[in-house]
């Protein structure tokens, strides 16, 4: 019947929107993960590096802006509710405040009362001036200690030349039979710390086939300055 078939396209409706809801959580996961594979590099770990070491600060500033925006949310609506669409109530007054915050700029009419000009003077200096420039603090700090903790990474260099020396280094030890970093990693601990590590220490391990296998391995790795012994 009609009745039915409507029934139906609105349940279909429905189902399109629940759909379209799961999909943009999905989209939204995906690009959280994408964010977080950027701190598999330092040079791009600047966000994800710069939000970790901010995280607790940022924490403690949310904190602090949730209990003066409720304040002032409430002050607002017990003072302006009456006659102001825009506190009419606490959450008309919370979106009110937040828009103010984020876009910098004050709601009409806001100099028509004394008491208003009082309010949205108050709120603009302690939200605009103060609790924003904080937060802009508090992330220049955390990106400053970033860039500096990547500068003295030594053995890093530009993202697209690692990718390159590292899929170059796995050709040459598939042509040479190296054995795996992990296990010539182990063997190395195992043997009384030394400054340098040379052909004999390679060969003591037994993990590389022939001589050339070591040679050629210690001709690659010389390559690279930040692998010199520093004395």
């Amino acid at each position: 019947t009609f009745f039915e078939a409507v029934q139906s396209l609105l349940s279909l409706i429905s189902n399109d929107d629940n759909l379209n809801a799961n999909g943009n959580i999905v989209l939204f996961v995906l690009l959280l993960r994408i964010i977080i594979g950027t701190s598999i590099h330092p040079r791009l770990n600047l966000l994800t590096g710069t939000i970790q070491r901010s995280l607790d600060d940022l924490w403690h500033t949310a904190i602090l802006l949730l209990l003066v925006m409720s304040a002032f949310g409430l002050i607002a609506h017990w003072r302006f509710g009456g006659n102001m669409e825009e506190f009419s109530s606490m959450e008309r007054a919370l979106q009110t405040q937040m828009e103010m915050l984020l876009s910098g700029e004050l709601m009409d009419g806001w100099n028509n009362n004394n008491d208003l000009i009082v309010y949205t003077v108050m709120f603009a200096v302690v939200g605009n001036v103060l609790i924003l420039n904080f937060v802009l603090a508090i992330i220049v700090e955390a990106y400053m200690a970033v860039m500096k903790e990547n500068e003295e990474k030594v053995f890093e260099m530009e993202f697209l030349t690692d990718i390159y020396f590292s899929l170059y280094a796995q050709l040459l030890g598939l042509m040479n039979s190296w054995p795996s970093h992990n296990r010539l990693l182990m063997a190395l601990e195992e043997r009384p710390a030394k400054l340098f590590v040379g052909f004999n220490d390679l060969s003591r391990t037994g993990l590389f086939r022939t001589q050339f296998s070591a040679v050629s391995f210690l001709n690659y790795y010389a390559g690279f300055d930040f692998l010199e012994a520093k004395l």
